[in-house]
């Protein structure tokens, strides 16, 4: 499903995610320094606030550019780009013992949720549920 719409800013109304997996975004579009009554021109050169590097594009590998950009392929799944991402960030995002099971593991991310409830299995059915995954993550008997 595609929601390519502009839509005014209000506090109701659709936000991602939509899904589990959900990768959209919402982005604000924002009115120049003209536009909003000042005498004043936009910053020069491209602005690039969500990049995670300081460095110019042109010095960073070609490989890495497109996850500096957030661009993502279409046919990656949420699992795949999370797997190329930082340790820090899969401990952020899934929390440090999900990620943990994610990354030595070997525990899919589909793993983590029951997709006929639509809610977490919180550590303990985890636990239940995945103990070859528990003992190579933790080296549990």
């Amino acid at each position: 499903m595609r929601l390519h719409e502009t839509l005014p800013l209000t506090d109701d109304g659709p936000r991602p995610p939509s899904h589990f997996n959900c990768r959209s975004t919402v982005v604000p579009i924002i009115k120049s320094w003209r536009e909003l009554g000042f005498d004043r021109d936009e910053p020069p050169g491209p602005v690039r606030p969500f990049l995670r590097s300081k460095q110019r594009l042109r010095n960073v590998p070609k490989a890495d550019r497109d996850a500096l950009r957030g661009t993502v392929p279409g046919d990656m799944n949420y699992g795949d780009w999370l797997r190329k991402q930082p340790a820090s960030f899969q401990d952020e995002v899934l929390g440090p013992t999900r990620a943990k099971l994610f990354r030595d593991g070997g525990l899919p991310i589909e793993r983590f949720r029951d997709l006929k409830m639509t809610s977490d299995f919180n550590l303990d059915e985890l636990r239940r549920r995945e103990p070859e995954a528990w003992r190579n993550a933790f080296d549990v008997a």
